[in-house]
């Protein structure tokens, strides 16, 4: 898709851009920052219902994991589902004996062959909410978008576009995110758009245009990351102390509660 789910449009160093924000496997969005960056102040973006009231988006209880099952989810679309009460054991926003790797599409997501590519594309679920036509993409979508397909800590190692029309990679081709090539010929935008924090179930607004991360379909291997799913992009240029830290990673892990951005890619 040439721009976020949710997304206005997909003009650069606009917020319009930033689009909704989503739970791993939950199919119904949050909105991100209205402004382009923000404090640790900065709630969602204000949304209406049909009469022109304001809706709010509220959390679930931090000190109990009773309303984190998948029909609560389903009646109370506007509460974010914190996983504060669980995460030493698991970061879903599920509880963690519901933890359901097929939400997306992907269970097997994970799998890969003896050259380490991922075997599972997955398919479009009930679940997804890319509209007809497109789905949640698989983990390995966003490889090329490093050198390595995997982090990458120095600028010269991301393929992104030379915006500035200087010649050379650096921050100056970064505005509140980074314009990626897709290919020889093509190239999309992807904003900061910060993400909703799976254990207070609250906008990181204080990171917007800061840090970008971006669900795929396909869950997370392994115990030591109990509830995670793979995050088919993610990158940041700042740390939360405010320090310059710049990283890209096109298949990281995400906890499943936290909400980040999504980019449908077709069926």
């Amino acid at each position: 898709m040439n721009m976020n789910l949710g997304a206005m449009h997909n003009t650069a160093g606009d917020v319009g851009s930033y689009g909704l924000l989503y739970q791993w496997g939950r199919k119904d969005p949050f909105p991100a920052a209205p402004t382009l960056t923000g404090t640790t102040a900065t709630v969602g973006a204000p949304i209406y219902d049909g009469d022109d009231n304001e809706i709010k988006i509220t959390n679930s209880s931090q000190s109990s994991t009773a309303d984190n099952n998948l029909a609560f989810a389903i009646a109370n679309p506007t509460v974010c589902l914190s996983n504060y009460a669980q995460f030493n054991t698991s970061r879903d926003w599920l509880q963690a004996d519901m933890s359901n790797d097929a939400l997306w599409g992907n269970p097997k997501g994970a799998e890969r062959n003896e050259t380490n590519d991922f075997l599972n594309k997955g398919a479009k679920s009930f679940y997804d909410p890319c509209p007809v036509g497109w789905r949640v993409p698989p983990a390995d979508v966003f490889r090329n978008f490093t050198a390595s397909g995997g982090y990458a800590w120095v600028i010269d190692d991301f393929d992104i576009a030379d915006i500035s029309g200087d010649g050379a990679k650096s921050l100056a081709d970064y505005d509140y995110g980074w314009t990626f090539n897709l290919s020889d010929s093509a190239s999309s935008y992807f904003p900061a758009a910060a993400r909703f924090d799976g254990s207070y179930a609250m906008l990181m607004g204080s990171m917007s245009g800061l840090w970008g991360s971006y669900w795929g379909n396909a869950p997370y291997p392994g115990d030591m990351f109990r509830g995670g799913a793979y995050s088919v992009l993610s990158f940041q240029i700042k740390d939360t102390a405010g320090n310059e830290m710049i990283t890209t990673s096109p298949a990281g892990g995400g906890a499943r509660a936290d909400a980040y951005s999504v980019r449908c890619i077709r069926e």
